[in-house]
């Protein structure tokens, strides 16, 4: 289970544990090709001891960078979250990646957003209760932002195993919110923004009847407007734009303003 794919669709690494009654077994990440369209050529890479778990891989799109969890020895906690670069057929050394995101409970099922944000589920960071899905959010200091999803994504129950459609702001995750645990999917509606303002008579505040309030947007987009009776106009704005706004009227000197998204 907890399978993930390159970008190209590939390549896929996924977790296998082994059961032996003789010995203690761990778990293993496996990697398989595509060939012809059938799986084929499981192999496992070699993360830790046979008795420790390596799993929930989760690997970046150009295939270079392998996330995964594990008890491995130099963690944190129970379970961490790891990480290991690619060198041409052969991995480095595994990464922790420190205490922002591990502590000493279980970190697991980390997902790697096209944008480069972690998602994971923790049950020791400040959450809601049982299993919570977070983001950390690299920085410009280097440092992860850790935040809580809180609800709808997450409940009082277990909350696990987020993953999002590229470039989309919707996807499933795994939640035990209504007993056993169970697929749910989710949807991040789009942002709509609208302005309104009022143009005046500096000196009088008296609002001015059929001045002209021009829009320039920094997506290059221009829109025009007249003020009614009362001076009022409105704008309906597009996401992540600045604007400025620039009011005329004849015997009057124009004055700007800027708002942004």
């Amino acid at each position: 289970g907890a399978t993930s794919f390159t970008g190209n669709y590939n390549t896929m690494y996924f977790t296998r544990c082994e059961v032996d009654r003789q010995k203690k077994m761990g778990c293993t990440i496996f990697r398989a090709t595509k060939e012809n369209g059938d799986w084929e050529n499981p192999e496992p890479l070699t993360l830790t001891a046979d008795s420790l778990v390596a799993a929930h891989p989760a690997i970046t799109d150009d295939g270079s960078t392998l996330y995964f969890v594990s008890n491995r020895p130099g963690g944190h906690g129970k379970m961490d979250i790891w990480k290991v670069n690619r060198k041409g057929e052969n991995w480095g050394n595994p990464v922790n990646l420190g205490q922002k995101i591990n502590t000493t409970g279980n970190e697991m099922f980390p997902f790697i957003h096209p944008d480069g944000t972690i998602y994971f589920s923790s049950d020791y960071h400040l959450g809601m209760g049982g299993l919570d899905i977070f983001k950390a959010s690299i920085q410009s200091n280097g440092e992860y932002k850790i935040e809580n999803m809180r609800y709808p994504i997450n409940s009082t129950h277990d909350d696990f195993g987020i993953i999002f459609e590229a470039e989309k702001e919707r996807g499933y995750f795994s939640s035990s919110r209504e007993g056993e645990d169970e697929i749910f999917s989710f949807v991040l509606p789009p942002l709509k923004f609208s302005v309104k303002g009022v143009v005046k008579d500096k000196k009088s505040e008296e609002p001015l009847q059929n001045a002209q309030v021009k829009l320039v947007g920094s997506d290059g987009m221009t829109m025009s407007s007249k003020t009614g009776k009362n001076g009022q106009f409105k704008f309906m704005l597009r996401p992540e734009t600045d604007y400025v706004f620039v009011a005329s009227k004849k015997k009057y000197l124009t004055n700007k303003g800027n708002v942004s998204t």
